[in-house]
């Protein structure tokens, strides 16, 4: 799976263990999840049951019959297709085909769910925990030797997350969800120059979330940040200014690269110059006398 950058992050996929329902699965994963709104237990730093993965399921395929058909292997598309894989269209949000989640890491909602509540496309919120149904199946996945349990998105009643002025919200519903996905091609009919990915239509249940630990430039314009490190510059005019803008204090401000001492990067762009200078010799506003108002 990929992270927000389209690093490689999560490689392996496996089903270690089957949990049913009962003290034990009630026992692993009580610090990320609840039934029935149980009180959520803190964790230690070292305890693997403080993550949790969230599958999408419902997977299905579109296939030459033009319907969508159960996916052959499952294990293939979770292991290789990340969000970044995945598109849903113009304004229609993003996927993460497993979601993972962590106590306080950061969300993004990727479409509008209930604007006057909120929950608006590129609202963030933090993490708090998952309350699952009551038929809900937990099971444990390794990922790279760890066992860490995971849940299937149908089988989540709900998501508790706080928002920027510490809130508590529940994201509710995931919804069935058409997209298109870089599906990788079975080594058995590779040929010649064909890319080991080909663009497949999947259906698939998910929640319109996913993680904002790393984020864009873009996204980021509004925002009001404790801390930030800035991964690398950007070239694009006033980029700069929105990075150093959006942080709260300098203490808070990380930089992999020094800030450019090119002053030339950070001048106004010719065209808005040019745009201001016919607004004041054109279309300038007279120069209002106070002494009317005596």
């Amino acid at each position: 799976m990929r992270d927000g950058e389209g690093f490689v992050v999560f490689v392996e996929v496996r089903v270690a263990q089957t949990v049913t329902e009962g003290a034990e699965a009630n026992m692993s994963v009580a610090k990320v999840l609840s039934r029935e709104d149980q009180a959520l237990e803190r964790v230690g730093a070292n305890n693997t049951s403080q993550y949790l993965l969230i599958l999408a399921d419902n997977v299905k395929m579109k296939g030459v019959s033009k319907t969508f058909d159960r996916v052959p292997d499952l294990s293939t598309f979770y292991e290789f297709v990340g969000e970044s894989d995945c598109s849903l269209g113009p304004f229609n949000g993003r996927l993460d085909p497993v979601l993972k989640l962590y106590r306080g890491c950061q969300l993004i909602l990727t479409i509008n769910v209930s604007v006057g509540q909120g929950q608006a496309n590129g609202s963030t919120y933090t993490f708090q925990r998952a309350c699952l149904k009551r038929s809900a199946r937990v099971f444990h996945v390794d990922v790279d030797g760890a066992s860490v349990p995971a849940v299937f998105a149908s089988d989540v009643s709900y998501l508790v997350v706080l928002d920027g002025a510490g809130k508590s919200i529940k994201l509710t519903s995931p919804e069935s969800r058409t997209f298109y996905a870089n599906y990788p091609v079975p080594f058995s009919i590779r040929t010649g120059n064909r890319k080991p990915t080909s663009k497949i239509q999947f259906s698939a249940t998910q929640f319109a979330v996913v993680s904002n630990d790393a984020t864009t430039g873009f996204k980021l314009q509004g925002a009001t940040i404790n801390s930030l490190f800035v991964w690398e510059w950007c070239s694009l005019a006033n980029w700069e200014y929105v990075m150093l803008s959006r942080v709260c204090t300098r203490e808070g401000l990380f930089l992999r690269e020094p800030i450019s001492t090119d002053l030339s990067r950070y001048r106004m762009a010719p065209k808005l110059a040019e745009m201001l200078v016919h607004f004041n010799t054109n279309a300038a506003c007279p120069v209002f006398d106070e002494t009317i108002l005596n």
